[in-house]
């Protein structure tokens, strides 16, 4: 009979097999180490043998096989753990029924949501006059001073686009459980004296949208799970990385809502940056303002 072994023997066995360049040696060399183990085996001669070898190398692949699924499923469950508690410490859940109103950049938003379906709108003047949008689900359309006018499928993907995202990055951390997200835990960081869990998002690419293939790296607070800092990668126009910090938190009602201050990598650098690197720009103080994303007027009716 084998007895359990100790978490540092199978971590030890667990590296020999994903680092062997020899793999069957490396296995014997394993089993002899971890001696101390078992009490009993049968015929130990038949280790000799390459019968055994060949067992003892399926045997081995297939527990390799098992913690790397292990190990996978652990990241992912620690990542919703976290993204649930943010959630819930945001109040953002109430975001996904009921009407949320807020200001940005001189155009008004609306944001109404019910049993998956959605209604956004945006509201502004130019030099044509008052626009209303309206993306749902299924359709978006444009009226200027009250007249439907016709709209190409590029602008409609466009103003679509431009819209979500800003109702996107308002209604934060909600979002980050929808279909599409993929979730993976980093690690920690230590961000201004302070820890926090790194968590990755992606998107699959059905329900994904046209930027499914964007990345985001989120820091939340290990004590309370705020979102306080958050950086993504994205490809539209051009592309690139940038990083955002949450100011101005504060409570209305039961949803917190914040600003943010959006930085990205000097011009110089900008292409060569990838997205792990980018706090590490932070702490070095080598990234540069770019805007300041501020919500104003937010009223939220249930």
């Amino acid at each position: 009979m084998i007895r359990a072994m100790s978490s540092i023997n199978m971590y030890i066995i667990f590296k020999i097999i994903l680092s062997s360049q020899n793999f069957m040696r490396k296995v014997l060399s394993a089993i002899s180490y971890l001696s101390r183990d078992i009490e009993f085996i049968p015929y130990p001669h038949l280790l000799k043998s390459k019968r055994c070898h060949s067992h003892i190398g399926m045997a081995f692949t297939l527990f390799g096989f098992f913690i790397l699924t292990m190990i996978s499923s652990c990241k992912t469950n620690e990542a919703q753990s976290i993204v649930d508690a943010s959630i819930a410490y945001h109040g953002s859940a109430a975001l996904r029924s009921g009407k949320m109103e807020f200001v940005f950049r001189e155009k008004s938003y609306t944001s109404t949501r019910s049993g998956g379906e959605f209604i956004y709108t945006r509201t502004f003047e130019d030099s044509t006059g008052l626009v209303e949008d309206v993306y749902t689900n299924t359709s978006f359309s444009r009226k200027i001073n009250g007249q439907v006018i016709p709209i190409i499928d590029e602008q409609k993907l466009k103003f679509s686009n431009s819209i979500n995202s800003v109702i996107y990055f308002a209604s934060l951390p909600e979002g980050l459980n929808d279909k599409a997200v993929v979730k993976k835990y980093i690690g920690q960081d230590t961000i201004e004296n302070k820890v926090y869990h790194c968590v990755e998002i992606s998107f699959t690419q059905e329900g994904g949208g046209q930027d499914h293939d964007d990345v985001f790296y989120y820091w939340f607070d290990a004590e309370d799970k705020s979102l306080d800092y958050f950086a993504y990668l994205y490809h539209t126009d051009g592309g690139g990385i940038r990083f955002r910090k949450a100011i101005n938190t504060r409570k209305i009602g039961e949803i917190y809502i914040q600003d943010y201050i959006n930085y990205k990598p000097a011009n110089d650098i900008e292409k060569s940056v990838e997205l792990n690197q980018i706090l590490d720009l932070y702490k070095a103080s080598k990234l540069e303002v770019l805007s300041e994303i501020i919500t104003e007027e937010f009223r939220f009716v249930k």
